[in-house]
């Protein structure tokens, strides 16, 4: 059996809060083509862009999607109303 001799620098990684389109495409189970289309179209929810220039990421918040999806997966203009009312 091989145990590590200092368990305390194993690194544990924290669950992902903001995940990009081809990660929030798997979760949702389709490709990250049909994704950015959905995303194109106002089908999903609004991206969060992070950084500068041409470091610039758009991610999808890990909890919103999940709410999102729970809540029927509405039009994104739907689902601003819905957080909107419910102060989200």
């Amino acid at each position: 059996m091989n145990i590590p001799k200092d368990s305390s620098k194993r690194r544990r990684s924290a669950p992902a809060l903001l995940v990009d389109a081809g990660r929030a495409a798997e979760a949702l189970g389709v490709s990250r083509s049909v994704f950015y289309s959905l995303d194109a179209q106002g089908a999903v929810p609004q991206a969060l862009a992070l950084g500068l220039g041409a470091r610039r990421r758009r991610l999808w918040s890990v909890a919103e999607l999940r709410a999102w999806v729970c809540a029927g997966a509405p039009a994104r203009h739907e689902w601003e109303h819905m957080k909107a009312r419910a102060n989200l």
